[in-house]
């Protein structure tokens, strides 16, 4: 586990690792950052945009079908 100091350092847009591969889709890579400590799950980006929202906008079933596996309640902030 490196912790969520790590794993979830948000770019400039406050984008975490999380919101990213929620982004584009990417299930397993969300399921890896849970596992190595991240607490992004719900943490919108700046613009209030959480990854569960954007996982729903692009269409990612699966991604999101993951989030909410991992505890993630918040679709819009």
């Amino acid at each position: 586990r490196l912790g969520s100091t790590a794993v979830d350092r948000p770019n400039n847009t406050g984008a975490t690792p999380m919101f990213i591969a929620a982004y584009n889709g990417h299930a397993r890579v969300i399921e890896t950052l849970h596992r190595l400590g991240s607490t992004a799950v719900d943490q919108p980006a700046n613009g209030g945009w959480t990854p569960m929202f954007i996982a729903a906008q692009n269409g990612h079933a699966h991604v999101i079908e993951t989030l909410h596996r991992l505890g993630s309640t918040a679709v819009d902030q």
